[in-house]
């Protein structure tokens, strides 16, 4: 795989995670405190961030 393709396979990886977060916020709302009391929320944000 050329260093190109990788790196443009690595963009669209993170950009996914962004919009999979994005979505997860958007569910859940932005209160700091609502994500650190829900496991779901929190585990769904940050796993995108470890899978990356």
């Amino acid at each position: 795989m050329k260093e190109h393709e990788r790196n443009v396979r690595i963009l669209s990886s993170i950009i996914s995670y962004c919009e999979q977060i994005d979505t997860t916020v958007r569910h859940f709302g932005k209160e700091y405190k609502i994500f650190l009391n829900n496991p779901i929320y929190h585990n769904a944000v940050s796993l995108c961030v470890i899978l990356n």
